[in-house]
């Protein structure tokens, strides 16, 4: 009987252990102020980021709209659309370093796939 408990918890680690790594580094996002703090880090690297839909603007099918998680705000780049303002959006996109001047950089992200939906009040 403790035979089996021991397999039972020793399966259990070997399948929970790899999927819990998995989770925590491929599907958690990245906090923006880790991107905006260290953007050389981040260059040219595919990162995932979630927050609220800001600002937005689109020009001839493409658009910029700001994405803030609390932590920071940084730019998001798409030829998908606008997601709605407001809207928690969930972006796996290239990070990019739009521009260095002296210590600032502007560091944005070139979206590849994105996921949103809209938050609606539950008061009547």
């Amino acid at each position: 009987m403790k035979r089996r408990w021991l397999t039972l918890v020793i399966v259990l680690i070997v399948v929970a252990v790899p999927c819990v790594l998995v989770y925590w580094f491929f599907f958690k996002p990245i906090p923006i102020k880790r991107i905006i703090d260290n953007p050389r880090a981040f260059d040219e690297r595919i990162v995932l980021i979630e927050g609220t839909a800001r600002r937005s603007m689109g020009v001839l099918g493409y658009g910029a709209y700001e994405l803030d998680d609390g932590t920071g705000r940084i730019a998001v780049v798409t030829d998908a659309g606008l997601p709605p303002v407001g809207a928690t959006v969930r972006v796996r996109g290239l990070a990019k370093q739009a521009y260095a001047l002296g210590r600032r950089v502007l560091t944005v992200v070139v979206e590849k796939k994105r996921r949103w939906r809209l938050h609606h009040s539950t008061t009547t």
